[in-house]
């Protein structure tokens, strides 16, 4: 179940540098920021105390080494 955490996280951390290049394009400065806020909100969010990302929380539950 860790690897489709890992793929979204990957996929919102892209969306963010991707929305503010989008946003240097005349005419789609609004839609380039949006993009980028939802891409980075997405990528990291707050529950309750503490900040759980996306990438963490695939991290967390994939093995770090399989045995052979």
């Amino acid at each position: 179940m860790a690897w489709p955490y890992l793929i979204v996280a990957g996929l919102c951390e892209i969306a963010g540098p991707a929305g503010l290049k989008l946003s240097q394009t005349p005419g789609r400065l609004a839609l380039g920021v949006v993009v980028a806020v939802v891409g980075m909100a997405a990528s990291g969010a707050r529950t309750g105390q503490r900040w759980i990302t996306l990438a963490f929380s695939g991290e967390r539950s994939e093995p770090a080494a399989t045995p052979s």
